[in-house]
């Protein structure tokens, strides 16, 4: 089935550190939406992402409707960054170097491809805040932790599974109900009239991480030269 088949049934997209798993709740969290017949969208990594998704892929496939899927980057010739996807990804969605654009719009993060029903974020660093910035900025129906509430008063913040998948279940049911309002509000961003959400929020971000940006270019580099080597012919 098409990534679209499995948003028409709802996908909910998780996000949050990579380092600290937050177990039991993302892991819990995860099994809990494939058996309400959701799927599943991380970053396809480590720590939260890992913890959903082996959460998720516990259910058996005869006994949900969803898929776990991962949003990645790719390396220059689409093959795969080391670490990603995790093994608990059932499908890939790869955004690859080093032409990123979205309609005239050039990307340097994966986050824009979260094309989610709804966005449920758990505490992270500055990534995270990142990836949660952008759910917001693409008005996707987002729910976090605790540990944003104070930033992020407005949103909706849960406790535990049972609170996080009532607004999930709300959500997703009124996303079914009116799906043109749901699919106008991503349009919105990427249209004349919220494009310089995507502008301002891609220099800021090349702002703030220039040096971390340095750092990826270089290792895409190192990655490349290695697989050129590892070829016919490489020296």
């Amino acid at each position: 089935m098409s990534l679209a088949s499995y948003k028409r049934r709802g996908i909910v997209y998780i996000s949050g550190s990579t380092k600290e798993t937050h177990t039991p709740l993302s892991y819990d969290l995860g099994r809990s939406i494939a058996l309400s017949g959701y799927s599943l969208m991380t970053g396809g990594g480590a720590g939260v992402a890992k913890s959903a998704g082996e959460g998720f892929v516990s259910v058996p496939k005869e006994e949900r409707k969803g898929v776990n899927i991962g949003v990645v980057w790719g390396a220059v010739g689409g093959y795969d960054i080391p670490g990603y996807p995790n093994e608990f990804v059932e499908l890939k969605a790869q955004l690859n170097l080093p032409s990123n654009k979205i309609g005239d719009h050039r990307v340097t993060s994966r986050n824009h491809l979260n094309d989610a029903t709804v966005c449920i974020i758990f505490p992270g660093d500055s990534l995270t805040r990142h990836d949660l910035d952008t759910c917001v900025g693409y008005e996707h129906p987002t729910i976090v932790h605790p540990f944003w509430t104070d930033c992020c008063p407005s949103l909706w913040d849960f406790r535990d599974v049972e609170d996080c998948m009532a607004i999930v279940n709300a959500v997703i049911r009124d996303s079914l109900n009116r799906p043109e309002i749901h699919a106008l509000k991503v349009a919105n961003v990427l249209s004349g009239k919220s494009a310089s959400h995507l502008r301002n929020e891609e220099s800021r971000r090349t702002l703030d991480k220039g040096k971390d940006n340095e750092e990826y270019a270089k290792e895409q580099e190192r990655i490349e030269q290695k697989r050129l080597l590892k070829q016919p012919g490489g020296e």
